[in-house]
């Protein structure tokens, strides 16, 4: 495990000096540790839900903390008061930088893990029973609908982590955080239904509208000619793309943009819309991506493994009906792209490290007795999803969804039995908020869309 040298004494030492052991610091019993920690396993930690008593007597010299001998530069200021503590980084969509001060092991991830944003469950090379508070060294708490994990430090070594639950999630990090594997918060599922990533809106169908805040409409029907058309792609920060249409049947609207260019609220992508029924329940629309906060109070690094997707879900095929002749259903459209707050102190990338909030593709039109592909989902790549191929004859295939290029809409077709495919989902949305100067380059898709400046006090 890196040791992180100064910066770990700068993040003991935010909240004043300590008499007589740190926090993380070894220990034989709670005495040696600052109130109101206790002693757990040989390390000063444990329950701590409250800021522990600073020392009175630290004072600022210009951007130091300097406490009895001891002087530590504060990245950010100091700031004079009652303590005197180093200015600290503001965590967007109002989470309170006191929960920097409720824990106090460094945790490392070293293979594959799951974190639950419902009920702040891990498992994998991590294990946290679910339940608020702080539980294995991990707080977990639930503000303004955001499913909040708070770390000292968090260093992931190996080992891609994944999420569970409809909660957007935020990581908060008191020190210094290092990626060296992929953070997947997409939407996933090659089944019937996609599940949307986590704040991501699920995909819709015929009869059931799709969530998010800016959900692809479903395609519409026409009985006589049999013809059905493809959903609309779902909506993130950009529009998505319509369903195809055919002679008689309108596609399905595409979701507007609705993710903020800052980042606040935290959602992400909507859901595709639902294909035309024909004959069976319709195919539905993909999933959004999920949305994720990463706020660090100290230096967030990408290595040569790290990335971040937040991609769309491809929609359903249309389904085929082997009883009656060209009765088929229209492809759901594809997932938007979600988002990707990063914020901190120090932020800098590997040459490798991969930003992506693409859309997935729409689904294929079906046709007859041959149901159509789901569209492809988002990649971790600037290569479009692919929308679906369509049954065959009449029918039509689904458009791609976003990336560095705009989705497409599904097919359109002027035969007045065709099926067409839904239209692609929206691209997502990208947020740096770091000190001015301290960021790399990044690759994205879409293209790097947003910088902003850290909040701190």
């Amino acid at each position: 495990m890196r040791v992180m040298g100064s910066r770990l004494l700068w993040v003991l030492l935010l909240a004043g000096c300590y008499d007589p052991h740190p926090a993380g610091g070894t220990c034989a019993t709670t005495v040696e540790c600052p109130t109101p920690l206790a002693c757990v396993a040989g390390i000063c930690g444990g329950p701590a839900q409250t800021l522990p008593d600073a020392d009175p007597s630290c004072t600022c010299v210009s951007d130091g903390l300097v406490c009895g001998s001891a002087t530590v530069t504060c990245a950010l200021g100091c700031v004079a008061g009652a303590p005197a503590h180093c200015a600290r980084l503001i965590p967007s969509n109002g989470l309170g930088s006191e929960l920097y001060d409720h824990v106090a092991l460094p945790i490392a991830l070293t293979g594959p893990t799951i974190f639950n944003t419902d009920t702040g469950e891990i498992g994998g090379s991590l294990t946290r029973a679910a339940g608020l508070g702080v539980l294995d060294g991990v707080e977990y708490q639930q503000v303004g609908g955001i499913g909040v994990f708070v770390f000292a430090s968090l260093e992931i070594q190996a080992g891609n982590v994944g999420f569970v639950g409809t909660r957007p999630v935020a990581w908060l990090v008191a020190g210094d955080a290092t990626i060296d594997a992929v953070i997947d918060a997409s939407a996933a599922g090659d089944g019937h239904q996609a599940t949307p990533g986590p704040g991501g809106g699920a995909g819709g169908r015929a009869t059931l509208g799709a969530g998010g805040c800016a959900p692809g409409a479903p395609g519409a029907g026409d009985l006589a000619t049999k013809a059905d058309a493809g959903g609309g792609g779902g909506g993130g920060a950009v529009g998505g793309a319509s369903g195809g249409q055919t002679a008689s049947s309108p596609g399905g609207l595409a979701g507007g943009g609705c993710i903020p260019v800052d980042g606040q609220p935290l959602a992400g992508g909507s859901g595709g819309g639902g294909g035309s029924a024909g004959a069976t329940a319709g195919a539905f629309g993909g999933g959004g991506g999920g949305a994720i906060q990463i706020s660090v109070n100290g230096r967030l690094g990408f290595e040569a493994n790290g990335s971040i997707t937040v991609g769309g879900a491809g929609g359903e095929g249309g389904y085929g009906d082997p009883t009656v002749a060209n009765n088929a259903g229209g492809g759901g459209g594809g997932g938007g792209g979600g988002l990707i707050l990063l914020e901190a102190i120090e932020l800098h990338t590997a040459t490798a490290t991969f930003f992506a909030a693409n859309g997935g593709g729409g689904g294929g039109g079906g046709f007859s007795a041959n149901s159509a592909v789901r569209g492809e989902n988002a990649k971790l790549s600037a290569t479009a999803a692919a929308g679906g191929a369509s049954g065959g004859n009449t029918a039509t295939i689904g458009g791609s969804g976003g990336s560095t290029t705009p989705p497409h809409a599904g097919v359109a077709s002027a035969s007045p039995n065709a099926n067409t495919g839904g239209g692609g989902g929206s691209t997502g949305a990208l947020r740096f908020n770091t000190l001015a100067g301290s960021a790399q380059p990044v690759n994205s898709s879409p293209a790097f869309q947003s910088w902003g400046t850290i909040q701190h006090q």
